[in-house]
């Protein structure tokens, strides 16, 4: 049953390479700004680029690149375009959806100095990446859709909602993809749409 469980779970990490899975909450987020570095940076940017906004490297920096990503974002968003990912920015970039699961309290991992340049480890850290399911809306479900239809696997509305019609989608680039077909986009299903 342990797979049901991961399955279940509303969000996630992973490392591009599928190397490591682990859990992401919105609510343990550090602020962060122009000059801050580390696996948090890096994690934005990921998402950054999962949703468009981001096409440089991901590497862990914050430059002024990630600034005006992050400030696109935010306008689109209808937030404060300050460049700043606090509380309200993390909540639009990685919604928690409304759901009957709750996921555990991921550990408080120290701040990153935003001085320094990141670790070698943390340069190859995980990027969040939310596990998506039929019920869930937000912009990276959108993302999904605008992949599977440039792949020819969804011809439905752009609308960032996922329903049946995006779940067929998924399910059906899983099955071309020759993953298992459950519907679910997950760490293997990511790092497909990504190739």
């Amino acid at each position: 049953m342990a797979a049901t469980t991961v399955v279940m779970m509303p969000i996630a990490a992973i490392a591009i390479d599928a190397a490591a899975v682990e859990l992401a909450q919105t609510t343990s987020r550090p602020t962060i700004r122009l000059g801050s570095s580390g696996n948090t940076v890096s994690e934005l940017q990921g998402m950054l680029t999962l949703l468009g906004y981001f096409e440089d490297p991901i590497d862990g920096r914050y430059q002024l690149t990630t600034e005006a990503a992050v400030k696109a974002f935010q306008i689109d968003a209808g937030l404060v375009d300050d460049g700043v990912v606090g509380p309200a920015t993390w909540a639009k970039l990685l919604p928690n959806p409304s759901t009957e699961f709750t996921p555990p309290a991921v550990p408080d991992t120290p701040p990153t100095d935003g001085g320094t340049a990141p670790d070698a480890e943390e340069e190859n850290a995980p990027v969040a990446l939310p596990i998506l399911r039929q019920g869930m809306v937000g912009p990276a479900v959108s993302r999904v859709q605008e992949n599977l239809q440039i792949r020819g696997f969804y011809d439905g509305a752009i609308d960032g909602i996922f329903g049946p019609g995006t779940e067929a989608a998924v399910m059906d680039f899983q099955t071309s993809a020759q993953l298992v077909a459950d519907g679910i986009v997950g760490p293997a299903t990511w790092q497909a749409l990504f190739q």
